[in-house]
């Protein structure tokens, strides 16, 4: 099973943005959540382009 690069990089970049703003309205839940998925989402690419 190959994970497409695009949509990856594209959701990475989304979740990203979410930290950032939660950061930035100091919604520190929201961040955490978004830097969770995010290293979910690079674990599970590892694993699928094996």
């Amino acid at each position: 099973m190959s994970f497409p690069k695009w949509g990856f990089i594209s959701m990475v970049v989304l979740l990203a943005g979410g930290a950032t703003y939660g950061l930035y309205i100091h919604d520190y839940l929201q961040a955490m959540m978004c830097i969770a998925d995010i290293g979910f989402f690079v674990y599970a690419y590892e694993q699928f382009s094996k």
